[in-house]
């Protein structure tokens, strides 16, 4: 059976969807209150839930509710002149960041977020895009292959998933335009508009050396003793942080004392989702955590660390340091501290872990809908188990005061 042009399935259920036709655009309101506040708000689109995951009785709810929706549009347009002259006067050449502060609020970026998409909207796409009438497909496309070819404001070449976040704020910007009533409907740009990826093997191979490497255990050593030999303490414990747990710097960074226990801590926040979770910490590193938990005076794991830069970011200048130590290393751009993810994840698949317990170790999405959906959860004592099992091989020392000691549990 074909599927429905109307119908889409999120999950496991169907919806039905009736894009507002661009004649009523504005004019057709939400009638439902909402957490996100749209009531009396114009809509972009109907949409409602079927409640089912059986397509042929989607099928049949599905033409209840576009009768309903279609009976709705055309007494609109029925109603006469007086709903035409307020659309009429929807501003038509307003400046492209005339409503971008109003965006931001409703959105709640973070402070990094915020600052970065309000740039976006305001200096970066003004080149191309500075009233709403300037949307169309031909200068987003102009605009998406300047940034390809380093004609940004920053000059440098921006990669495809760069250029993909920005398509996504643009996109997010105007349709909050739109649903607002603030602007009549516009050009909306997708992801859609990026060149698609090359299929050859010389492609694939290019995207695999850009991706993140694993660094082996002599890289791990010669990482460590770089920065033990500049006695740079925040440093050395964030990498050794990173190396055991696997997690992103900023979750190590804005690691409270109050998230950390004896066996494990909490990441309250992450990139995404699955990356809240409960991080086992390895017995090998629980000496030092203890350690630093003791002599932490600001409430931090990793204390001292400055939140003086624009995104307020307590891991901006570790980045910093990170990048040039693994540089005067010699280590390219293949290699980051994201390289301590991929580098637990091969210790763990070594070591015979569970590909389900080390997706849950590293924060990662767990795709089966058995385990995914359904369990949502793996025992903390089963993770503990499966993340001792990993040797690294590494002493950790610590530093007090003008001596370095050595951790009694070093192998």
């Amino acid at each position: 059976m074909p599927r429905h042009k109307y119908l889409r399935k999120q999950g496991d259920v169907w919806y039905v969807e009736l894009m507002i036709p661009t004649d009523v655009l504005g004019l057709v309101l939400h009638k439902e209150y909402s957490p996100k506040q749209r009531y009396g708000k114009p809509r972009r689109k109907y949409s409602k839930s079927l409640r089912t995951s059986n397509l042929r009785e989607a099928l049949d709810k599905s033409y209840i509710y576009l009768a309903q929706w279609q009976n709705e549009i055309a007494s609109i347009r029925n109603a006469g002149t007086d709903q035409y002259h307020i659309k009429a006067h929807l501003p038509k050449d307003r400046p492209f960041d005339a409503y971008v502060e109003a965006w931001l609020e409703y959105h709640k970026y973070n402070k990094g977020c915020e600052i970065v998409a309000r740039r976006l909207i305001r200096s970066e796409i003004k080149l191309w895009v500075s009233k709403f009438s300037d949307l169309s497909e031909a200068n987003m496309k102009s605009w998406i292959k300047d940034l390809q070819n380093g004609k940004s404001p920053s000059g440098r070449k921006l990669s495809r998933a760069s250029i993909a976040n920005r398509i996504s704020k643009v996109k997010a910007y105007i349709e909050y335009c739109v649903e607002c009533g603030f602007v009549d409907q516009f050009y909306v740009p997708t992801t859609a508009l990026l060149p698609k990826n090359s299929k050859t093997k010389a492609y694939r191979r290019k995207i695999l050396a850009s991706s993140y490497h694993p660094f082996t255990k002599k890289e791990l050593r010669l990482l460590l003793s770089a920065a033990y030999l500049k006695r740079d303490k925040r440093l050395y414990y964030l990498i050794v942080i990173g190396m055991f747990t696997g997690c992103r710097i900023s979750e190590i960074c804005d690691l409270k004392i109050a998230s950390v226990r004896s066996k494990s801590f909490s990441v309250v926040d992450s990139k995404t989702y699955s990356g809240i979770r409960e991080v086992p910490i390895h017995p090998q590193l629980q000496p030092l955590v203890s350690f630093l938990k003791s002599r932490s005076n600001d409430d931090y794991l990793i204390s001292g660390l400055s939140q003086r830069n624009q995104q307020m970011q307590r891991s901006k200048g570790m980045i910093n340091k990170f990048s040039r130590i693994k540089t005067e290393l010699g280590f390219g751009s293949e290699y980051g501290f994201h390289s301590f993810r991929s580098t637990l994840a091969h210790e763990m698949e070594n070591a015979g872990v569970n590909e389900i317990h080390a997706a849950r170790i590293l924060g990662h999405s767990v795709k089966s809908i058995t385990y995914g959906l359904y369990s949502g959860k793996t025992e903390f004592e089963v993770l503990y188990t499966a993340l001792s099992s990993v040797n690294l091989d590494i002493m950790i020392h610590v530093f007090q005061a003008e001596s370095r000691i050595m951790l009694e549990t070093d192998p």
